[in-house]
C-alpha cells in the first residue's frame, strides 16, 4: 500500500499481534505446565535445553530473514 503507509503499518501491526500474542501465551503456558510437573532433574534439563535450542533457532531464522 504505497499510497497509505500509516494504514499499512497499522494493519501489519494488528496482524502480527494476532499471531504473536497467542503463540507466546501458549509457549508461556507450556513452560508453566512443565515447571509444575514432578520430573526427574535429567528430564527437566533436557526439556530446558530443547526449549533454549528452539528459541535460538527462531532467533537465527529471524536474523537471516532480515538479511534477505
Amino acid at each position: 500500500m504505497p499510497d497509505a503507509p500509516l494504514s499499512e503499518t497499522v494493519i501489519k501491526l494488528v496482524l502480527f499481534n494476532i499471531i504473536w500474542v497467542p503463540v507466546h501465551l501458549i509457549w508461556l503456558g507450556a513452560g508453566v505446565r512443565l515447571g509444575s510437573l514432578d520430573l526427574p532433574q535429567r528430564t527437566q534439563r533436557a526439556i530446558n535445553i530443547g526449549m533454549a535450542a528452539a528459541m535460538l533457532i527462531v532467533v537465527a531464522i529471524a536474523v537471516l530473514g532480515l538479511r534477505a
